[in-house]
């Protein structure tokens, strides 16, 4: 009797378990289709903007702090609001796309040339762990993972996270509740941000903490891997900016060398897999900038910490990339390479 009762309840359990995964697997699609952040609807300025919009920056933090529009006017070449800066910190591809989807017609119509920020760790499916979206993404054995794991890549923040969304509220309530509910707040005229959406930090680096540090913004990899997801969401991109003939550019932004050596030694295996997902997901695709543009001895003035700009380098490199455009035709439409590769180097040219 006893037996049979403990199978009936194991069975039942096991039987519920199975049905919230389905469903919490089946509803990732609405999650994506129908997730939204307030601040997607930030950006009424570019409408406002005295000159269409020709360069659009996007990405995470690094392209941020990299790239200042208002250094871009010093050439010339560009009208006040020709270059706008809607890069954002943790922003990952999915958060870009729809931000694309959400502009204007007669912004994007004007839009010219993107350039994307590519930062690896960026694509792994641990790295965003404190957004709900990302956990929304999570699968069953992931979640379990999460709250199992004793180690200290997941807080007790994450595992409450992961109790209150990853289950239910996230991936099937709140999707629900988008679904039918969602409606698009009307998009008024918003002030013009200064220089022209980007930021600027004024810290100077301390010494790289650690040799192993750049392998653990990817951890777990062997149970978070790089998310084909976020990488499906970068292709739609870059097929809607192409699709009218416009530019679609990678973009690298410097680095700490220390960093840097620590990701060629510890990420080799990492980096390998990045790059075959990027040819396979984006296809030859054009690539700006470098990784290593400051030499070692004068990265110290020029960083604000290990993968950062600070106010002083984003100038300097900010005019570096502006003199670069005017080549942009020249670059070549190529697979990306090792990322370990890209040093000091003047883009992809034929």
């Amino acid at each position: 009797m006893v037996k049979r009762f403990f199978l009936k309840s194991l069975l039942f359990l096991g039987t519920l378990v199975l049905a919230l995964e389905l469903l919490t697997c089946g509803s990732r699609a609405l999650v994506a289709q129908y997730y939204r952040y307030d601040e997607f609807l930030d950006y009424a300025w570019l409408d406002a903007l005295p000159n269409q919009p020709r360069v659009m920056i996007m990405g995470s933090s690094t392209a941020l702090l990299a790239l200042s529009p208002a250094v871009f006017l010093e050439h010339g070449e560009f009208k006040p609001g020709e270059v706008v800066n809607v890069a954002f910190h943790a922003r990952h591809p999915v958060q870009s796309y729809y931000i694309w989807q959400q502009l204007s017609p007669k912004v994007r119509h004007g839009i010219q040339t993107v350039l994307y920020g590519l930062d690896p760790w960026v694509f792994a499916e641990s790295y965003y762990r404190y957004d709900d979206f990302s956990v929304s993404q999570w699968s069953f054995w992931q979640r379990l993972n999460v709250l199992w794991n004793s180690g200290s890549t997941f807080d007790d923040k994450i595992r409450l996270k992961v109790l209150g969304y990853g289950f239910l509220q996230n991936s099937i309530g709140h999707s629900l509740k988008n679904y039918l509910l969602y409606k698009k707040p009307a998009v008024t005229a918003a002030s013009i941000p200064a220089d022209y959406g980007a930021q600027a930090l004024d810290g100077r680096p301390k010494n790289f903490n650690g040799q192993d540090l750049v392998r653990g913004w990817f951890n777990p990899i062997g149970t978070f891997p790089l998310s084909p997801y976020y990488f499906e969401y970068l292709k739609r991109l870059k097929s809607e900016v192409t699709r009218d003939g416009k530019e679609f550019v990678l973009l690298l932004t410097p680095k700490m060398d220390e960093m840097l050596d620590s990701y060629r030694k510890d990420c080799a295996d990492i980096d390998r897999q990045f790059v075959d997902m990027v040819n396979e997901y984006l296809g030859p695709t054009k690539i700006i900038g470098s990784f290593s543009y400051f030499d070692r001895e004068k990265q110290g003035l020029y960083m604000n910490d290990d993968v950062h700009l600070n106010r002083a380098g984003q100038k300097i490199y900010s005019r570096y990339i502006a003199a670069e455009l005017r080549a942009i035709n020249g670059f070549a439409v190529a697979p990306l390479r090792p990322l370990a590769d890209y040093g000091s180097f003047k883009g992809n040219r034929k």
